[in-house]
């Protein structure tokens, strides 16, 4: 599926730029990254949706109904260990996702 590009005005600089999605209160990268907002192209960003929409549809349980794959305890939230596999996540307690650290964050190629 191609989503097409159109053009959005960075509502802090008022550059303009070709993206896929945005609105009345877009910011281009720049910005985002001034203000501390998330960067919508990262493989952790990017990742993060693909669950939030797999949940949606219905293809992945509400991680809460689950249990902690480590301690058996209720889970809370899905784990990455790689981030350019998005859809490969376990649900985890915080406590446990906190022992077990940050994820890979490798570059995806395309190509």
């Amino acid at each position: 599926m191609t989503q097409k590009l159109r053009r959005f005005v960075c509502a802090n600089c008022k550059c303009s730029e070709l993206t896929t999605g945005g609105g009345i209160n877009y910011h281009c990268a720049e910005c985002r990254k001034e203000k501390g907002m998330p960067d919508l192209t990262s493989p952790q960003y990017l990742a993060h949706q693909a669950v939030a929409k797999a949940r949606k549809a219905g293809l992945l349980a509400d991680p809460k109904t689950l249990a902690c794959v480590d301690c058996q305890g209720p889970a809370i939230e899905y784990d990455h260990r790689d981030y350019s596999k998005p859809l490969a996540v376990e649900p985890v307690c915080r406590r446990c996702n906190l022992r077990r650290g940050p994820a890979l964050t490798q570059e995806v190629s395309h190509g």
